[in-house]
C-alpha cells in the first residue's frame, strides 16, 4: 500500500555470509537479485503487487488524518489491513497513540484511491514483473472463490525456483496448513496484466501536490468510478441469481 525504502538497509544486505529472507515488491526483489546475484544463503520473496501509489498520496493522506483529529507528525501507527475486522472486509487503522481512526476501504480516501489504481507510480503501469518474477517465492492473498467462506485469511504462495520449493516443503513439518493447488488459481484471482494509465494521471498528480484537500480530490477522480463499479457488481450478482 506504500513502498518501503531499501536504500537505508542495502549496506546490511550485501554482507556475503549473512543468511537472509528478503521481502519486497517484485521490482525491489528484481533489483536486489541483480545486486546479490544467486547467493545460496539468500531467499528472495516478492509480493503479489497491483502497483504502488504515489508517495504524494501518502503525504496528502497525513493532512487528511490531521483533519480527523490525529497528530501524525509526532507518532503514527498504520495497519493497512486491520485483521480484527476480518480478512475479506478490508479496513485501514491509524493511531497516534491517543486517537484512533478505523474505516473500511469504501470510506477511506487512501484505500479508495489505491483500489482504483489511478495514482500509481508511472512505472507501475508498465511493470515487467506482473507476469514473471525474480523471486524464489511470491506471496499474496488467496482470493479464489473456494475460500470465500474463510474469515481468518488464506495466503497464496507461488514457487518459482527449486530453492523456493524446498522452503515451502519445510512448512510441511510444522503446524502450518499447507495445501497444493492448481496454478490456474493464481491467474484466475490475481491481476496478471498491467492496468492502463488514466488519461487524467498528470492532472491527478498535480492535484496531489496542490492545496486541494484529499476529500475533494477523491470526489473528483474516484467517486464517479466507484459508484459505477458498485452498480456493475450489483448487476452481476442479480444475473447470477
Amino acid at each position: 500500500y506504500t513502498q518501503s525504502d531499501f536504500a537505508s538497509i542495502t549496506h546490511e544486505l550485501v554482507v556475503p555470509e549473512r543468511k537472509m529472507f528478503i521481502f519486497g515488491t517484485p521490482c525491489q526483489i528484481a533489483g536486489m537479485r541483480n545486486l546479490l546475484h544467486n547467493r545460496a544463503n539468500v531467499v528472495f520473496v516478492d509480493l503479489i503487487c497491483h502497483g504502488v501509489p504515489s508517495y504524494n498520496l501518502y503525504l496528502k493522506y497525513l493532512e487528511y488524518l490531521k483533519e480527523c483529529g490525529l497528530k501524525p507528525d509526532a507518532y503514527l501507527e498504520t495497519q493497512f489491513r486491520y485483521k480484527p475486522k476480518g480478512w475479506r472486509e478490508r479496513y485501514i487503522y491509524n493511531t497516534d497513540s491517543q486517537t484512533e481512526y478505523c474505516k473500511s476501504q469504501d470510506m477511506d480516501p487512501y484505500f479508495l484511491m489505491f483500489e482504483h489504481g489511478f495514482c500509481y507510480s508511472k512505472s507501475c503501469y508498465e511493470c515487467p514483473w506482473r507476469e514473471k518474477s525474480c523471486a524464489d517465492i511470491r506471496l499474496g492473498d488467496y482470493w479464489h472463490e473456494k475460500y470465500s467462506d474463510n474469515i481468518t485469511g488464506v495466503s497464496m504462495a507461488v514457487v518459482f525456483t527449486e530453492k523456493g520449493k524446498i522452503w515451502i516443503q519445510e512448512l510441511l513439518s510444522t503446524e502450518a496448513c499447507v495445501k497444493q493447488e492448481p496454478i490456474r488459481d493464481y491467474t484466475e484471482c490475481q491481476q496478471t496484466k498491467n492496468s492502463k494509465i488514466p488519461a487524467f494521471w498528470e492532472d491527478l498528480q498535480n492535484d496531489l501536490v496542490s492545496e486541494k484537500s484529499l476529500g475533494n480530490i477523491v470526489n473528483e477522480y474516484v467517486v464517479p468510478f466507484d459508484k459505477r463499479r458498485k452498480i456493475t457488481r450489483a448487476l452481476k450478482k442479480i444475473r447470477r441469481k
